[in-house]
């Protein structure tokens, strides 16, 4: 049962107690008023609070029976369904169809252009990407290329693990990274391994160390 549905449940379950109430007191007055005498009638309102009482004690039973019962029901409708097989293997379908999609859709490697030649650089030989304008500079041991995408777009599409933006203009593949070194003050700056300097963000340095796990 859902929980935000419970104020309106009770409310609904009172206004109908009441309901009953009324129609029951309202029923019996008719009955005493139209068959019996004046002195019959007397001792009848004498009992109308007894009879509210007994009938309030009725309904509070009648309705924690319903509850019961409807209790029972949803459990029973929850057991039903782990039990079923075609509700376990759609929920395992989905489960994989999810993580296939999330494999699927990280780069593995990226195509440049250079001059007319189109080259195919391996995710794993990319040191760093760098913005440069409407461009992304992808940094490889064999050279830069530029490649007309967004650092939006890499930053989701390369595997977190291993990418990590340092800063706003900057992506760095950890395995390129050979220190970290203090820059100026409270600054920080990464040395890579082809002797690249990369200046971190106070954010890009925060997310690296809990990447690199310092």
């Amino acid at each position: 049962m859902n929980v935000l549905q419970l104020p309106v449940r009770v409310v609904n379950y009172v206004a109908l107690g009441v309901v009953a109430l009324g129609l029951t007191i309202g029923m019996g007055y008719s009955i005493e008023f139209l068959f019996f005498d004046e002195e019959y009638r007397t001792v009848f309102y004498a009992l109308i609070p007894v009879r509210i009482f007994s009938s309030v004690l009725v309904y509070l039973l009648i309705l924690l029976l319903c509850l019961k019962y409807e209790k029972e029901q949803e459990k029973n409708d929850e057991e039903n369904n782990d039990r079923n097989p075609e509700h376990e293997n759609s929920r395992n379908e989905s489960e994989n169809s999810r993580n296939e999609t999330d494999k699927t859709s990280l780069i593995e490697r990226i195509a440049v252009k250079s001059g007319s030649k189109i080259h195919v650089v391996p995710i794993a030989e990319v040191i760093c990407l760098l913005a440069d304008g409407d461009y992304v500079q992808v940094v490889t041991d064999k050279g830069k290329f530029l490649k007309e995408q967004t650092m939006k777009y890499f930053e989701t599409q390369l595997p977190e693990n291993q990418f990590i933006r340092v800063h706003r203009s900057c992506i760095v593949n950890v395995e390129a990274i050979s220190r970290i070194e203090l820059y100026e003050k409270q600054s920080q700056q990464l040395m890579l391994k082809n002797g690249d300097k990369i200046k971190l963000s106070q954010a890009g340095y925060k997310l690296l160390r809990e990447k690199l796990r310092l």
